[in-house]
């Protein structure tokens, strides 16, 4: 049960049982259930809950599940929406059931009520709210919405109504009632903090910050973690309180080292924002910085911590490369992280493992407590959120205070941070008393040489405890002119002396709602300044100047009187030489876009989210960095309130360099996004979805994630056959992931087949020729290698070498490629000297035409040492293996799939040459990759334990050799040669 304030919203069908007069019980069925279904649909669309069905009728409340500041104005909203639909059910029902006339009338009502009473607990509510707004329904005439006069005290001045006295049946008095005719074309609301050329001490919060500062000296001396969330609603001091703390902390003996990260409306989109702007802030790392610099400001900023003090129990480099990936900055080139990017529980166990000791080594370089300020956690996204309960719930030797600030929001959507941890201590903001209300109003208006009592009053009385309203109601007093300021204006505008003009403040209109301070302050705005707040808006709560010229280049003239009025504030700059603002407020923000009409707001979105494209449109993966992956997720967010079917076509254009980059944590909720965007707009049977669905089982897999994957694809293949027919290039594609799924589990029968398929598709649709039939080409080689079919094989590999010398030439990278793949299959056939100079031909091209450390260069020196190697030739051998693996280990990291390959393989060739010493060492490091990256039971395990089996009989360890045989032969691994992995 829950007793709440809410906005009950009822609707009725007018004249029903004249309309069942007319219809047999199925036809009254198809009308009534068909139009409770469409304005069901329209609630759920403006975030209300549906909680009775009454035949004819239907209740429904917003703010039931989670309060928001627009639940009114959504309640209103949909019911007028709901008579707007019926209007247009009418003519339809008029022609198909001979229903004269079908309408609807809607009453609402905003109070407290209780939730989930009584034995219908699911739907039920109860309390006299809900008897008010069924009074209002009823009173209402037909077509007609009547609200009632607590619900217009939120919405005032964003509809057209009509104000009339309405009996209420057991109420003595009449009450007063709005029929509401339509939204106004604009409504204007603004919020924002503090005012210019005014400086206040804090009122009202020495208590709270004395428990801060105690938690402080708590973790000072006892060197332990703590946390303190402070929990209230917007406006009540939760910043200000942390404010007053930072300035406690700089006048300190000994300074704290100091952590702050806030979240943002749209945080929750980009994977680890906060912890990224943990270490952003103090490393001077923006999104505007090169990858390489990014990189190099992360590394070269804290690596000087784990060069200094006790030795770390993580290696420096790879410790610092997974914080990095982790937090977007993108070091999957990192040799150190080769093995994680494919496995993200994995990635993540590192960088939280990272961060947390990159806390460590800074409280022990300062030898001081840190201090991490996280402001607006309600809006965190929710890899931070899980470091964060990572970082609380583990050792608490540490000595950092967590001062967590938030809405109580958080507690109602993630329930787990209402336990007794974390955090430690909660501090519940209260709206200020009497005493201190009177003592604020006070400093407001301390330039009036002698404020009026009635003023004070006004103040005090309206704005209810919450300091947020009572400087907004004086700001918006300053608009209206009823302050006068005047004297000598600094920068912001506002003068130093004040006075009040009486004859006005009779008639200054004060709302009694933060909506209502905000809707007065926007009207009183200049036309220019206020389209360009507007346009401001639909940029997003932190827009640059070229994004808000996107829309109109004229409108960051405007800035600078909106800076002056307090509505927007500089913000760091995250694309260079661009200057970017904030507003003030979310609620700033969420109302100024309210007020923009559908069509200029979509026409807006759209110019924006042309802007964001141009930086998202990456030429390969190498160009995708945090900007790129910045401009994407922008470009999404625009996109789909723009024209969401064109940008699902863009994003299926864009996904393979982010996909090849890495981004996984980018693009899947990005590409889960999609494909509700496709679903809804081209339909669930559509191939657009269909290749929707593909892309995001390619993030599943790239996340490890075959179980999400596979039903994917089967559902997308099932939707291609049968739209497009097995020859079309789509269907050949998801077919190829569909393969690829099962070639990277090792099941490479159950992947022949899909490639066989797909390589006869895209020889006949795209051509021989054609770079992605080459390709499949390539796959389907390697598959029958791991199967043994070594001449069907080496048929495929020449196939491919001829048509790329046709297509690309001798001297390309792709036909050197091509010709180490065949004398790879040469030599399992047994044609080693065959295989030699084919190999050493494509040495040379790719020495010449590629980085001296690229892998394909690593990897047909390997292939020209098992040539000689073949040949009895170890000797020569050794050295390109030894290469080989250095060239491995430089790209991908000492810990990837291809280092355990090269190892082995060197292994090997020492056993050869009768050293059992270093080949016991080689397979034992092998074993462990192959294990941790596999299981104890695959094929490359198998393998190694033979080799170290044979290193450690050579060294006179038959008996330590012996149960490694045994479990060599107990691993079964047809199919499963060295190549497999490659």
């Amino acid at each position: 049960q829950q007793l709440k304030q809410v906005s009950v919203l009822f609707v009725d069908v007018v004249g029903s049982t004249a309309i069942g007069q007319r219809l047999t019980p199925e036809d009254i069925s198809a009308v009534m259930d068909g139009a409770l279904a469409r304005f069901s649909r329209i609630v759920v669309a403006h975030h209300g809950r549906v909680l009775q069905y009454a035949g004819d009728g239907m209740l429904a409340a917003f703010g039931s599940d989670a309060a928001h500041e627009d639940d009114v104005e959504q309640a209103v909203l949909a019911g007028l929406a709901i008579l707007d639909e019926a209007r247009l059910l009418a003519p339809a029902l008029r022609a198909q059931h001979a229903v004269p006339e079908f309408n609807v009338r809607a009453g609402i009502h905003t109070g407290s009520v209780l939730l989930g009473a009584g034995v219908d607990a699911e739907g039920s509510i109860r309390g006299a709210a809900v008897n008010l707004a069924a009074r209002m329904e009823q009173s209402a005439p037909p077509g007609r919405l009547r609200i009632s006069h607590d619900s217009f005290r939120h919405v005032s001045g964003l509809f057209d109504v009509e104000a009339q006295m309405v009996s209420v049946k057991g109420v003595d008095a009449p009450l007063r009632g709005y029929l509401v005719d339509k939204r106004r074309p604009s409504a204007f609301r603004v919020p924002n903090r503090g005012i210019a050329g005014l400086a206040t001490p804090m009122v009202g919060r020495a208590t709270e910050l004395s428990a801060l500062l105690v938690a402080l000296a708590a973790v000072a001396d006892q060197g332990s973690l703590r946390s303190i969330a402070v929990v209230g609603e917007a406006g009540l001091g939760k910043s200000r309180l942390v404010d007053e703390f930072q300035r406690a902390l700089a006048s300190a003996a000994s300074p704290c080292w100091l952590l702050l990260a806030r979240a943002q409306p749209r945080t929750a989109i980009h994977p680890y924002k906060m912890l990224h702007d943990l270490l952003a802030g103090p490393l001077q790392i923006s999104d505007a910085d090169p990858a390489d610099l990014a990189r190099r400001k992360l590394i070269d900023g804290l690596t000087p911590l784990f060069e200094q003090g006790p030795a770390s129990a993580l290696p420096t480099l790879p410790t610092l490369h997974a914080l990095g990936q982790l937090v977007g900055l993108d070091f999957s080139s990192s040799p150190h992280l080769a093995e994680l990017l494919g496995d993200e529980a994995a990635l993540r166990d590192a960088g939280y493992a990272a961060a947390v000791q990159v806390l460590r080594r800074l409280a022990s370089a300062r030898r001081a407590p840190l201090v991490l300020l996280l402001d607006d956690l309600h809006w965190a996204d929710a890899g931070s959120m899980d470091f964060l309960r990572h970082l609380l719930d583990g050792p608490r030797d540490l000595p950092l205070l967590a001062v967590l600030l938030t809405r109580p929001a958080l507690f109602e959507t993630a329930p787990q941070w209402a336990a007794p941890l974390p955090p430690d201590q909660r501090i519940d903001l209260a709206p200020l008393g009497a005493e201190h209300s009177k003592q604020l109003a006070g400093l407001l208006l301390q330039k009036l040489a002698d404020a009026p009592a009635a003023l004070s009053s006004l103040l005090i009385g309206q704005a209810e405890g919450n300091p947020f309203y009572m400087e907004e109601l004086v700001k918006m007093l300053i608009d209206d002119g009823v302050i006068v300021a005047d004297g000598d204006a600094g920068a912001d505008g506002v003068g130093d002396r004040w006075q009040v003009l009486p004859e006005r403040l009779g008639a200054a209109r004060l709302p009694q709602t933060l909506t209502g301070v905000l809707q007065a302050r926007l009207d009183a705005l200049a036309p220019p300044e206020r389209l360009a707040l507007q346009q401001a808006a639909i940029v997003g709560p932190v827009f640059s100047e070229d994004a808000l010229g996107a829309i109109d280049p004229a409108a960051a003239q405007q800035m600078q009187a909106l800076q002056r009025k307090q509505l927007v504030r500089r913000s760091v700059s995250l694309f260079g030489a661009a200057r970017e603002y904030a507003f003030g407020h979310h609620l700033l923000h969420q109302v100024s876009y309210d007020t923009v009409l559908r069509e200029a707001r979509r026409q807006g979105h759209g110019r924006v989210g042309a802007f964001w494209r141009v930086r998202a449109e990456v030429a390969s993966p190498q160009l995708v960095d945090p900007a790129a992956c910045r401009a994407l997720a922008e470009a999404h967010e625009h996109g789909r309130l723009a024209d969401p079917k064109d940008f699902v076509g863009w994003f299926d254009q864009q996904f393979f360099n982010f996909y090849s980059a890495f981004a996984g944590r980018l693009l899947q909720p990005l590409a889960a996004s999609v494909v509700a965007l496709a679903e809804l707009h081209f339909g669930p049977q559509d191939v657009e979805t269909a290749k929707a669905l593909t892309n995001l089982a390619r993030v599943a897999l790239m996340q490890s994630d075959a179980a999400s994957a596979e039903p994917l694809l089967h559902r997308a293949l099932a939707l291609q056959e049968q739209a497009l027919g097995e020859d079309h290039p789509d269907t050949a594609r998801t077919l190829a992931v569909l393969g690829g799924c099962y070639q990277g589990r090792g099941d490479m029968a159950a992947a022949e087949p899909l490639f066989q398929r797909v390589h006869d598709t895209r020889c006949r649709v795209l051509g021989a020729d054609h770079p992605l039939t080459l390709g499949t080409l390539d796959a389907l080689a390697h598959i029958l290698t791991e199967l043994g079919r070594l001449a069907e094989a080496e048929g495929l590999c020449r196939r491919l070498l001829d048509a790329r010398q046709r297509s690309a030439g001798p001297d390309d990278p792709a036909t050197a490629t091509a010709m180490t793949s065949l004398g790879e299959v040469l030599v399992k056939r047994g044609q080693a000297a065959a295989a030699e100079p084919l190999i050493r031909q494509a040495l040379a091209v790719q020495q010449r035409a590629l980085p001296p450390e690229h892998p394909d260069i690593g990897l047909s020196m390997w292939h020209l040492a098992q040539s000689l190697r073949a040949q009895g030739r170890a000797d020569d051998a050794e050295p390109l293996a030894r290469q080989s693996l250095d060239c491995w280990e430089s790209a991908f990291g000492t810990e990837h799939e291809w280092t355990a390959w090269a190892l082995i393989s060197l292994a090997e060739l020492r056993l050869a040459l009768g050293d059992g010493d270093e080949a016991a060492q080689l397979a034992g490091r092998a074993l462990l990759i192959y294990e941790r990256l596999f299981g104890p039971s695959h094929a490359q395990v198998g393998i190694t334990l033979a080799v170290l089996a044979g290193a450690l009989e050579l060294r006179g360890e038959p008996q330590a050799a012996a149960p490694l045989r045994a479990r060599a032969r107990a691993i079964s691994a047809p199919g499963s040669g060295h190549t497999a992995t490659v």
